[in-house]
């Protein structure tokens, strides 16, 4: 298998656990990543554990954030409440409730050991 990190280098290693390091990858371009993948994943989320938020608009006043509810929508309809309005989502612990992410996190890991 082809590793997930594009151009992980000698020094990447040795930095590792010592400073901030970046790194490319191709995470991204998987299925789970485009937005049939990502309404999927909504869809998938135990909803009690999905939590919804409202933006207002200065970024730096998070008192203007307003906990919401996701009800009955479907992933798709969630995702476009997102790309539509000043909404996100937190998804606490995927890797723990969904076995693709755990797969994907134990493959970057596994990579970095």
């Amino acid at each position: 298998m082809a590793s997930v990190f594009t151009d992980w280098t000698e020094q990447h290693s040795d930095d590792y656990g010592k400073k901030p390091i970046i790194v490319g990858h191709d995470v991204h371009e998987r299925s789970m990543f485009t937005d049939d993948g990502l309404a999927d994943l909504l869809d998938r989320y135990p909803r009690e554990k999905l939590s919804v938020y409202t933006m207002g608009d200065d970024p730096e006043n998070w008192r203007s954030f307003v906990h919401g509810d996701p009800g009955d929508l479907s992933g798709a309809e969630l995702l476009d409440a997102v790309k539509n309005g000043r909404i996100w989502f937190n998804l606490r612990a995927a890797n723990h409730e969904l076995d693709d992410y755990r797969e994907l996190c134990d493959e970057l890991f596994g990579e970095l050991d």
